[in-house]
């Protein structure tokens, strides 16, 4: 036997693997990437997976909701959420900026007065380093009190976005407009536009306190700093001035829209039309300042609000009114109120518009608010409803566009509850004429609502009362078909509104929403008017009878007991 061992024994006896050891080395290899593989494949396609289904439930229908509120205040968070998220970036970035600014210039400020310092003597210190030894100061004073401001800011912000972390959702919303009403009572906007003002008073301060320095150094060196300083300020002047005579220029200051504020419009008017030369201006100005003086002294108490709140007007009866029915003090404003009217004015999504309008109807709103802002926007909103075709005569012919009856409802009502709110019954509102064929073809309710905006009916206190008869016979022709069950309230606003019919209605009275309190005295004043109607003849016994017979009907199916 050979006794020598093969070269395969001898790579192995120095450590060198076997080719089965290689073998099975490489086998592991590919059975690990293999693995591997499986496991990047089988995750990416959980993620696809989610992902498909992420979108499958994102194309799913919504579960409606069904409560007026709840949807109400679902939108409502929704468009809070996007207006603070942009108030914050906003005034987080002008407060940075600010502090990193003031952090620089005071530094450069404190050094300069280092350098001064040393000039300045118990007795014998020269007046222009002593002005610019003070004016440095100054400066610097300013500067530190913009960058405390704008810490304070800071914790502003943080307290306003921290509404509405507890309690349930229309709790939280009502917080956070609270909080939102206060900001903008209390002029935030305005006093966060000083932080910058008072870096700009510190520059400008600094500028000119260097310049009266360098006097006493050399006075070359003082003019050119003079210069500058000179250049600057013109230039600055320059841009306010196009900033407050152009809205639309890009050169916009913090200054600009203080002045704004102070100098009266119509003022303002006159002089952005003055065609005089350049030397007879400033006399024309200055006979404006006393107007302007008082103006200013007037609105420079807006930091001060709780100050500035109008007492709330006591409503009475004008000589030729109608005497309020409704004797209780008015209701308080439903705490809804400043929400709602905030969506308003904000919102340009018409689903939450939608919302909110659905809500204007069931609140209680202030009699002395003024909602023209909010009339004109539900009135361009109502018009889109409609298409309006002249047809050379009188009247407008319009017809409803597919698919908006419903909107068009609820913003019809929405605009019909708060036409009455300024000044108490006396309306302003855009009227339009409609072709009688095309009424017929909407649905009974909104055909209320364009009727009403149209004059007819119109409960107001001085319509004649022949037209008033004669609608009250349309009113009454709704009925025709069932008598529909309504609930108390529903049934109080019934009596109010025939009453509307058949005698004068104080404008008090229709700006009251909550009228169940009232239902027995509503229904006695119902009776006395529609005896009146009687015995003057200005009613028939036929529309008498059958406004009885309605009102047993409705009276019944909500079981009404007259107290």
């Amino acid at each position: 036997m050979d006794s020598n061992p093969s070269g395969a024994e001898m790579l192995n006896g120095l450590g060198f693997p076997s080719e089965n050891d290689r073998l099975i080395t490489a086998l592991q290899t590919c059975f690990s990437d293999l693995v591997k593989n499986q496991k990047e494949q089988a995750r990416r396609q959980d993620e696809q997976a989610e992902k498909l289904q992420q979108a499958v439930e994102a194309l799913k229908p919504k579960v409606p909701i069904t409560d007026r509120k709840t949807a109400f205040w679902n939108a409502y968070k929704t468009l809070a959420d996007e207006h603070d998220g942009e108030f914050q970036r906003k005034y987080s970035t002008d407060l940075d900026t600010a502090l990193i600014f003031a952090g620089l210039f005071s530094a450069v400020d404190s050094a300069f007065i280092i350098q001064i310092q040393p000039d300045i003597h118990p007795q014998g210190t020269p007046i222009l380093v002593l002005i610019a030894q003070n004016l440095l100061y100054i400066s610097l004073f300013s500067t530190l009190l913009a960058a405390l401001l704008a810490v304070l800011g800071k914790q502003w912000l943080m307290y306003y976005l921290a509404a509405g972390e507890r309690g349930s959702l229309e709790a939280r919303g009502l917080e956070r407009q609270r909080k939102f009403d206060g900001l903008r009572q209390w002029k935030f906007d305005t006093v966060m536009q000083v932080f910058p003002l008072l870096l700009q008073a510190g520059l400008l301060l600094f500028s000119t306190a260097l310049s009266i320095y360098l006097r006493t150094i050399h006075k070359s060196l003082a003019t050119i700093v003079l210069f500058f300083t000179a250049f600057g300020f013109l230039l600055y002047a320059a841009l306010l001035v196009s900033a407050v005579a152009a809205p639309d220029s890009p050169f916009q200051t913090p200054l600009a829209a203080l002045v704004m504020q102070l100098i009266p419009t119509a003022l303002w008017t006159k002089l952005k039309t003055l065609r005089c030369p350049v030397l007879s201006l400033p006399c024309r100005i200055i006979r404006h300042l006393s107007a302007i003086f008082a103006q200013s002294v007037s609105r420079s108490q807006i930091l001060l609000p709780l100050f500035l709140k109008p007492a709330a007007k006591k409503s009475s009866p004008t000589p030729d009114g109608p005497t309020p029915i409704f004797d209780a003090p008015f209701p308080e404003p439903s705490p809804e109120v400043p929400a709602v009217s905030w969506v308003l004015e904000a919102s340009t999504d018409p689903r939450v518009i939608d919302l909110a309008v659905t809500m204007v109807s069931h609140l209680q709103w202030p009699g002395t608010m003024d909602t023209r802002p909010h009339l004109n926007r539900l009135c361009d909103g109502l018009l889109a409803c409609f298409d309006f075709l002249s047809d050379g005569s009188t009247h407008v012919l319009f017809k409803l566009h597919d698919g908006m009856a419903l909107q068009a409802l609820h913003l019809g009502k929405a605009y019909c509850t708060l036409r009455w709110i300024p000044r108490l019954g006396e309306p302003n509102h855009p009227k339009f004429s409609y072709a009688y064929p095309y009424i017929d073809e909407l649905s009974p309710e909104l055909a209320n609502v364009v009727r009403n905006l149209a004059g007819e009916p119109t409960v107001i206190s001085r319509v004649d009362s022949t037209s008033r008869y004669k609608h009250l016979k349309h009113f009454l022709a709704q009925f025709n078909d069932e008598t529909p069950c309504l609930d108390d309230q529903s049934f109080t606003d019934y009596l109010f509104c025939v009453l509307s019919f058949l005698s004068s209605i104080s404008p008090h009275d229709v700006v009251w929403m909550e009228k169940s309190q009232f239902k027995g005295k509503l229904f006695e004043q119902m009776i006395s008017a529609l005896l009146a109607s009687l015995q003057t003849n200005q009613i028939s016994m036929d529309t008498a009878a059958k406004l009885l017979d309605l009102t047993t009907q409705l009276a019944n199916t909500h079981f009404f007991v007259e107290p």
